[in-house]
């Protein structure tokens, strides 16, 4: 039975998106680039005074390119986003000093399509390669992570698939089942970090009133580390049981509070832990307002940290902002939070942290390619149990840029593509556009904004009626 509902449910689709092939069609192609000049600064200082600070600063050339495809027919949805950087440190005489470059690159694919009139499939797909510590090459301070990194300067390599089934059971309930497959390759970095491979099950019961949405919610997050020679451990296996309630509320029309409440259970097997029971939830406050977006967020729950390939109790707080300065072409753009982890297991060492980033970005009106920006960033770590062990990382990015098709555009390419994903559960760090609702960015007009087309002119009055 299960099996011809499955192939009927496939011949409807085959059905309904030939039928739209048939049909009305969209493909669209929207293609930009960001060239930037400037000079980055960046001290890595050790709170161990015994130990030498380390400098990587130079001028710096960059080229950020990016596509997103997009493929419509009136019931499917296919779209495809390619977006990288390619960052040419320079030495104090702007010729090539021969320190290796820096890049990012990441790719996502998402696709909607109708499986029946109500049953819904949604794809997603992300593949990236981006440095841990890449500001230089994180072009947009609203994306940064929050969740402390290894202090190095090596690289991950991630793939992730998500597939979402959602059935709408009356007008106002649903039910959405969702699996995930996350996995995280650290390299170019010696000794070697472990790897992370996690599936995640998910079944979720929605109930929609006027205003208000509740979501009841349990999961399953299995996760495999590999052998580690910097942790000098074998491979293991832990496991994450969530159950959570989600209350989401609208208060105006640009702002809008989420708040989760729940258990999560953690499982060690191949540790003298065994179980751990612990509170989980998180509150958000998103205010969005096209084209500004702040998003405020305090989380405590179990979470997977690909950086450090260990499951972690995070306490976290966070503050994102996107925000044009009225008309004056100023925007500013930022992130900051304060994080304590500790770790679940016998693996891994608690963590303090604190990061802030925050850069102001100036595009003149009638010149809206370019732009001039002013970037600042520190980051402070330490170990719970040996302070001596903290980094503190201070840094500073001066660039000018020249964009196509003009400044907006690619703000928006870059905020769709985040080079980065921080955690494989949604109560870790969050980024703009990722746990809360995609803010969609309008890009500006190239040139100057657009001026409304005048009014048609009066149809003149009729004539007097003749007098009697």
């Amino acid at each position: 039975m299960l099996v011809r509902r499955v192939l009927g449910g496939l011949s409807f689709a085959a059905s309904i998106s030939w039928s739209g092939l048939a049909g009305a069609q969209y493909f669209h192609a929207d293609p930009t680039v960001r060239v930037t000049a400037g000079y980055t600064f960046n001290r890595i200082i050790p709170d161990d005074p015994s130990l030498p600070q380390a400098d990587q600063s130079s001028p710096l050339v960059s080229l950020a390119p990016s596509l997103a495809l997009s493929y419509e027919t009136p019931l499917v949805t296919h779209k495809l986003t390619l977006a990288g950087t390619l960052g040419l440190p320079l030495s104090s005489d702007f010729t090539f000093n021969g320190l290796p470059p820096n890049y990012s690159f990441r790719g996502n694919y998402s696709g909607v399509i109708p499986l029946g009139p109500l049953t819904k499939l949604t794809l997603a797909g992300v593949a990236s390669a981006a440095p841990i510590n890449g500001y230089s090459t994180l072009q947009d301070p609203s994306l940064t992570p929050i969740d402390a990194p290894p202090a190095d300067l090596s690289y991950n390599f991630t793939l992730s698939g998500t597939a979402t089934l959602r059935r709408e059971l009356t007008e106002d309930s649903s039910l959405t089942s969702t699996s995930n497959v996350h996995y995280t390759f650290p390299f170019n970095v010696t000794p070697i970090r472990p790897s992370t491979l996690s599936v995640k099950n998910s079944l979720a019961l929605t109930r929609k009133w006027t205003r208000d949405t509740l979501t009841l919610t349990g999961s399953v997050n299995v996760t495999r580390f590999g052998p580690s020679e910097t942790q000098g451990v074998d491979p293991r296996v832990q496991v994450i049981n969530d159950l959570v309630l989600m209350w989401k509320r609208p208060f105006t029309e640009s702002l809008t509070g989420t708040l989760r409440l729940g258990v999560s259970q953690t499982i060690s097997p191949q540790s003298t832990v065994g179980q751990v029971w612990a509170p989980t939830g998180s509150a958000t406050l998103l205010y969005n307002l096209e084209p500004a977006s702040i998003t405020l967020m305090y989380s405590y729950a179990s979470v997977v940290d690909v950086y450090t390939a260990t499951t972690n109790l995070n306490n976290q707080a966070s503050l994102r902002v996107v925000m044009p300065l009225s008309t004056t072409g100023l925007a500013l753009s930022g992130s900051g939070g304060v994080v304590h982890t500790v770790p679940i297991g016998d693996v891994g060492v608690g963590l303090n942290s604190v990061t802030s980033d925050v850069g102001l970005t100036y595009t003149p009106l009638d010149i809206p390619k370019f732009s001039v920006s002013l970037r600042g960033v520190y980051a402070h770590q330490v170990a719970i149990d040996n302070p001596l062990t903290g980094i503190t990382r201070v840094g500073a990015i001066f660039n000018v840029a020249f964009s196509y098709p003009n400044t907006a555009s690619v703000d928006v390419a870059l905020r769709a593509t985040p080079s980065f994903i921080p955690t494989t559960n949604f109560e870790g760090d969050v980024a703009l556009g990722q746990e809360v609702p995609a803010t969609d960015f309008a890009p500006r007009a190239d040139g100057p904004a657009d001026v409304a087309p005048p009014a048609a002119p009066p149809e003149p009055a009729p004539p007097p009626a003749a007098a009697p």
